[in-house]
């Protein structure tokens, strides 16, 4: 559509992006204002009739798309934002949202087209299966993935012998970690696998309160574990250092400089996978201390599956600051040493049935 604008007595029509037209009228506001994107020769006296009307900053991207005799390309030069990159950015952000939106509405199958589940769903049929039937037990996983360290805490535990398997199921449809095949059944998302695996090991499956317990830490504490653990610039540098083996000084400054952005992007995108999570991770921790009341063991006398599930997620790092700061501020030293000298004791190395060789023990 085109409206003819008066401009020293003469007519103007402006085309813009090819066949398509807009409207030079004074008394519509901008964004109605398109002609900034590409305004013709014989508007050169717009500018000043509509001053009002346009920011001076379409008006300078205007002169710049006619002497350049095209549409305004995203740029950026020292001296500030060229052509149209802040209508970019804000098109990119506004993207991002409608995609974090669209997430959230979400609705996710419980069963993949592989006939797996899906995270946070259920197996569809049960395992139906002892111990001793074992004869093949694989996890798919990465070193320093908390919920893998988890499912290794629990399958030490109880001497199951496994192989460990770096990186995502190679055939699944399920593309996150930890997975887990038993003699070739395929188990997916750790809070699935630690309820599985605890009605197999024991013979009898979880109470609805371990049940929750275990919920909490998967999807409440972990992420906001891992959060803070990205926030910190030490915990980082250890994190960087056991990944490459080495790190040095513009590492080091690399490290000082993305920390603080992987905070706010790790948090961000955490909190709209997991609704649940609460920071600080003490939160939970201080919920946990409440629930031992006075007995060593959340189980009792001697470490079960919900033990072994929170100490399995974090003890891998222990010497990090911000697993300091979560026992400190939860009040679970004593129960953490407690796990830490059973675990001397009940999972070192020579007490493991030809278990697969630990790159690193459960307690460092």
């Amino acid at each position: 559509y085109v409206k003819p604008l008066n401009v020293s007595g003469t007519s103007c029509q402006a085309p813009i992006l090819g066949c398509q037209k807009v409207v030079h009228d004074r008394s519509l506001r901008w964004p109605a204002m398109l002609p900034a994107l590409g305004a013709p020769s014989c508007c050169s006296s717009l500018p000043k009739l509509t001053t009002q009307a346009i920011p001076p900053r379409c008006i300078r991207h205007a002169h710049r798309a006619r002497a350049a005799r095209e549409l305004p390309r995203p740029a950026v030069r020292s001296g500030g934002h060229v052509g149209v990159a802040p209508c970019a950015l804000t098109g990119m952000l506004l993207a991002f949202a409608q995609h974090a939106k669209a997430s959230r509405r979400r609705v996710c199958m419980a069963v993949l087209s592989d006939g797996t589940n899906e995270e946070r769903e259920d197996i569809q049929a049960p395992l139906n299966l002892t111990p001793k039937q074992l004869s093949k037990v694989i996890l798919y996983q990465t070193e320093m993935s908390p919920p893998c360290r988890k499912i290794k805490t629990m399958l030490t535990y109880f001497g199951v012998p496994f192989e460990v398997r770096e990186g995502s199921h190679p055939t699944s449809d399920y593309k996150k970690i930890p997975v887990l095949e038993l003699n070739d059944r395929q188990i997916n998302d750790s809070h699935i696998i630690m309820k599985n695996l605890t009605e197999m090991l024991l013979g009898v499956p979880m109470t609805p309160e371990e049940v929750s317990w275990e919920r909490r830490i998967t999807y409440e504490f972990q992420p906001a574990f891992e959060v803070e653990l990205l926030s910190n610039r030490r915990d980082f540098a250890k994190l960087w250092s056991r990944a490459t083996d080495f790190i040095g000084g513009w590492q080091t400054s690399v490290i000082g400089f993305v920390t603080p952005i992987l905070s706010k992007v790790y948090g961000y995108l955490f909190k709209q996978r997991y609704p649940e999570m609460q920071q600080p991770s003490s939160t939970f921790g201080k919920d946990f201390r409440a629930a031992l009341e006075d007995k060593p063991f959340f189980h009792g006398d001697e470490p079960g599956p919900i033990d072994l599930s929170l100490y399995g997620t974090y003890a891998y790092f222990t010497d990090c600051v911000s697993v300091g700061r979560f026992l400190s501020d939860s009040g679970l030293e004593e129960w953490h040493k407690r796990m830490a000298d059973y675990g001397e004791s009940v999972l070192a190395p020579s007490a493991m049935p030809e278990v697969h060789i630990m790159r690193t023990r459960i307690t460092p």
